[in-house]
């Protein structure tokens, strides 16, 4: 999870070359979206310029998204400049320097293998994510922002649980955890008691799910982030990531078998090593980890037809409860497919062929008379009877 070591040989490496050089600290968002660091601007600012000292640059630049107004009072008075990049729509392939430096020289931000790039005024660029600039400054902050689930942002201290996390994030009982990108590191339900280092983590994500959450869903929901922000340029990252996106796809609508799901994950195998940045490499990491941790709850949907959460509408039924029914006709109402059979005072049928599983009937019920089911199913009536239920 921690490339510090990496991040440091980097920054030797960078001080070891002569000429000009920039600094860069991408702190565009993955997804495109408002950087979090934008409440940290200054202890973001002070790192940069510690670092662009070390390594011997002349000036840095941030690359912001959004309003940078926070990160150019920081910056005032110091040699660096602060852009905003609202030209960029993904954030994913700045991961890799030589997509920093294409994109300064007016190119597609896309990573590539050729010698380091330069800027036109000849400065070789020198980029770095904003937690590694922090760490490798060198002034590590108690606290840290991070976004849980795409939009709660949470004030994490040093030390704090996975769970507590999730918590304050809005998933009281999480049963899994993953780091956003490019972490994406996967935490199971026995692992999310433990205490990590706020630091350790690249991303500023953090995907926290419960019970009533599919392990499909958040997988693809995961993928397909990666497989949009793909430049396409190699094909195990551009192909990789759109068919390990269809076998979940595939697994949600009952059409995978276990042949398409090994299949999958000897491509993430290979995803892992083979890709020329971190979109493709990390999507085949994820994979193989939800493989690894979850793997039976996928495994269940292939080979018993079964999804514990409820989300995968190919394996659920809706079913009236027949202690609870009062007969209303209020889900008849609510129903545009006339799936649902019944009169007054009569306990309701829903029709199995004709149901599309909207939902809609269990919303327009005031008895909660309404239910989901899995494999098992609640007992009730072919065909409308009397109601039980006096009242």
């Amino acid at each position: 999870m921690n490339s510090f070591n990496l991040e440091k040989e980097r920054l030797e490496a960078y001080a070891a070359k002569e000429g000009k050089k920039l600094l860069v600290c991408e702190a565009v968002h993955p997804l495109g979206k408002e950087s979090v660091w934008i409440d940290a601007a200054k202890d973001l600012i002070d790192s940069v310029e510690i670092v662009r000292e070390k390594i011997g640059a002349e000036k840095a630049l941030v690359l912001c998204k959004g309003d940078g107004k926070a990160f150019e009072d920081a910056a005032a008075g110091k040699a660096i400049e602060v852009k905003t990049a609202d030209d960029v729509e993904y954030g994913m392939p700045f991961m890799a320097p030589t997509a920093v430096g294409r994109y300064l020289n007016g190119e597609q931000g896309y990573p590539c293998l050729d010698k380091p790039i330069c800027t036109p005024d000849g400065e070789l660029v020198c980029a770095f994510l904003p937690s590694a600039i922090i760490r490798l400054s060198g002034k590590l902050p108690e606290t840290r922002e991070f976004f849980v689930n795409d939009t709660n942002k949470v004030t994490v201290k040093q030390g704090q649980t996975w769970a507590e996390v999730a918590a304050a994030g809005g998933v009281a009982e999480a049963r899994g955890v993953i780091a956003g990108f490019p972490d994406f590191d996967v935490f199971g339900e026995d692992e999310l008691a433990q205490s990590f280092d706020i630091w350790s983590l690249e991303g500023d994500e953090i995907e926290a799910f419960d019970a009533n959450t599919c392990i499909t869903d958040v997988a693809l929901k995961l993928i397909t982030q990666c497989n949009d922000q793909t430049c396409g340029r190699c094909i195990f990252c551009r192909e990789g990531t759109l068919q390990i996106k269809l076998t979940i796809q595939d697994i949600q609508n009952g059409k995978a078998n276990m042949e398409s799901y090994n299949l999958a994950v000897n491509l993430a195998k290979q995803m892992v090593h083979q890709t020329l940045c971190g979109v493709g490499t990390q999507a085949g990491k994820l994979f193989l980890e939800l493989a690894d941790k979850f793997g039976k709850e996928l495994e269940d949907h292939i080979t018993s037809k079964d999804c514990k959460a409820l989300s995968c509408k190919k394996y659920i039924t809706y079913h009236v409860l027949q202690n609870l029914c009062t007969g209303c006709g209020k889900c008849v109402d609510a129903c545009d497919e006339d799936a649902i059979d019944g009169k007054p005072r009569f306990i309701h049928v829903i029709s199995k062929i004709d149901c599309t599983k909207c939902g809609n009937c269990v919303s327009a019920c005031p008895e909660g008379a309404i239910v989901k089911a899995g494999k098992i199913k609640p007992p009730g009536p072919m065909r409308p009877i009397p109601c039980r239920r006096k009242d």
